[in-house]
């Protein structure tokens, strides 16, 4: 029987790769390169590279086991060139099985994805992994360091080879920051990742280390700072270069008790379902609260009815809290978080939605390894009237503003929550989630997606997004204005700036430099608006008759604006 694969019930990796080159017997590889780019004679430059690096390897120890991910199927010609080394197939696909993987569009990443998928199935098939050698173009190890980093994949070591990042070294900064693609500053943002994180930074000469080492202190960091092992030079002996570092055991944390909090309003006919998968994620010592926001006495009938058959089948028990008032959503989490007595991190999902287990076990293990995250979410699975899979995205603040990213039942640490102040009531109709993780975001603490499907989100029946479509543009208005009010970090030169942002990332929004609301493609939201370049703002700052400290702020936040779009005078 096929094993469940992130994307659907059948084992992706297999079809990909059967009609073309069988699945290798389980053994320990000495190393894993991928390559995302077609591997021919005289394709690219890099692929070439490969091509040589791989022939090299081969000749100086023909004992070592070599595997390589390529993006397509090797090219034949190339079948004796490789003789000994072991080819697989991740195609970055925008389709899984039928269904449309949504936010997953640059090719490099797609590539990325599949290839930490791919090892992921090897690792479950017996398969162990000494390096992985990707290069830096791309954040094509992202997703492999991530796996590593959540518990998900067992690796000694991940190098780059650096070539030189492609979102880093963008050198288009004439542009308005309405034709800047979000999915460029979050390349950036996964770059950057992957050049901190790497174990191995590996060059071919000195010029592409001072090339890179400029572009991450530009940024804001040095990828040579530490350990001096951690840039090498590719030179013989090559397996010396490819050495991993030594394997680090790294023991689980002990677990933290977890709060499964679930807003309902007028859901009976979903709830059953929805508490069915929450039991299914609990351990002892968690706690379910339902907070019924003043539903209809027969919804509120039905409710009582599927809490208290459950409580009878015994497991965690199931506490059911009525308002007395309607609050919205955000007024009922917040509320439930305040009747947990024990749990230290908030499992938040809705009435008419549900979680996979597995897949909440992953964000569960990942909170509970990384300390230093807030907050962990996996991939939103959809279901009912419309099909698809939503890639979610590490908090960035380069891309706060732009979208969501982070869906609606997120893993959080009940401190940052409740430092945060929870999430914001007054936004009754859209975007109580949004606002609350762009605060998260901009208060400097991380979120992180983890490759796990986790939320199986219902799509057809009415919604509060549906019903209320046409107050999608003002609900988008009052997601900066509520970030602009908000306590955030506590530290108030942190907050005047984010607040600082938050009151120009309206005015942009409205003139069209910013990504339009969800629902409303850009060339509907250019029709309606008049698309200005940064410089033209700037002159009408001058304009206007400000204090200083006004114009003082306006500057800063336009220039953080340039920074974030690639902007600039010109």
């Amino acid at each position: 029987m096929a094993r469940e694969g992130l994307f659907d019930d059948q084992d992706w990796a297999n079809e990909a790769n059967v009609a073309v080159y069988p699945f290798p017997t389980p053994q320990r590889w000495d190393l894993v390169v991928t390559c995302g780019e077609s591997l021919a004679h005289g394709v690219d430059a890099r692929s070439g590279d490969i091509l040589r690096l791989l022939v090299a390897l081969e000749a100086e120890a023909r004992d070592r086991a070599i595997l390589l991910i390529c993006a397509e199927s090797v090219d034949p010609a190339l079948t004796s060139a490789l003789e000994r080394v072991v080819v697989l197939v991740a195609p970055p696909r925008r389709n899984a099985f039928g269904r449309y993987v949504h936010f997953l569009e640059a090719p490099a990443l797609r590539f990325a994805f599949a290839a930490a998928e791919l090892l992921a199935e090897l690792q479950r098939r017996g398969h162990e992994f000494a390096l992985a050698c990707c290069a830096d173009r791309g954040a094509e190890a992202f997703y492999i360091l991530k796996m590593r980093r959540h518990g998900q994949l067992r690796i000694d070591g991940v190098a780059l080879r650096l070539h030189g990042p492609t979102a880093l070294e963008n050198e288009d900064q004439s542009a308005p920051l309405c034709e800047m693609d979000p999915q460029i500053r979050n390349l950036m943002a996964e770059e950057i990742a992957c050049l901190r994180q790497a174990d191995v930074l590996l060059y071919s000469d000195e010029n592409i280390l001072a090339r890179v080492g400029r572009l991450c202190r530009r940024h804001g960091f040095d990828p040579f700072a530490g350990p001096s092992a951690r840039a090498r030079r590719e030179a013989a002996p090559l397996w010396t270069t490819f050495a991993p570092p030594p394997p680090q055991a790294r023991l689980d944390p002990p677990d933290v008790p977890v709060g499964f909090v679930i807003p309902h309003f007028n859901n009976a006919g979903f709830i059953a379902d929805c508490l069915g998968s929450v039991r299914a994620c609990a351990e002892p010592g968690d706690e379910i609260v339902v907070v019924d926001d003043v539903s209809r006495a027969d919804e509120k009938a039905a409710l009582r009815a599927v809490v208290a058959r459950l409580n009878a089948e015994g497991g965690v028990q199931i506490a059911l809290h009525e308002l007395s008032h309607n609050g919205g959503p955000a007024a009922a989490r917040n509320i439930g978080v305040t009747l947990l007595e024990r749990a230290e991190a908030i499992q938040f999902i809705d009435a008419d939605d549900a979680l996979d287990a597995d897949g909440f076990k992953a964000t569960r293990r990942a909170l509970r390894l990384n300390p230093d995250l807030a907050m962990v979410y996996g991939l939103q699975r959809n279901f009912g009237a419309d099909r698809f899979y939503w890639v979610t995205m590490d908090a960035n603040p380069l891309t706060a503003f732009e979208e969501n990213y982070c869906h609606s039942a997120p893993l959080v640490r009940r401190a940052a929550f409740e430092a945060l102040g929870g999430q914001d009531s007054a936004l009754r109709f859209h975007y109580e989630d949004w606002e609350f993780n762009v605060r998260l975001c901009l208060s400097g603490l991380a979120g992180e997606m983890v490759m796990a499907r986790t939320q199986q989100y219902r799509m057809g029946h009415a919604s509060r997004t549906l019903e209320n479509l046409d107050r999608l543009d003002a609900s988008r208005q009052a997601l900066f204005s509520h970030v602009a009010r908000a306590r955030l970090s506590g530290d108030p030169h942190r907050d005047r700036l984010a607040a600082t942002l938050a009151v120009y990332a309206s005015m942009l929004e409205r003139a069209g430099l910013l990504q339009p609301g969800a629902g409303q493609s850009r060339e509907q939201a250019l029709a309606r608006r008049t698309v200005v370049h940064i410089t033209d703002l700037e002159e009408q700052l001058k304009a206007r008759p400000l204090p200083t400290w006004r114009k003082k702020l306006a500057r800063l936040a336009l220039s953080v604006a340039r920074r974030i779009g690639r902007a600039r005078r010109k």
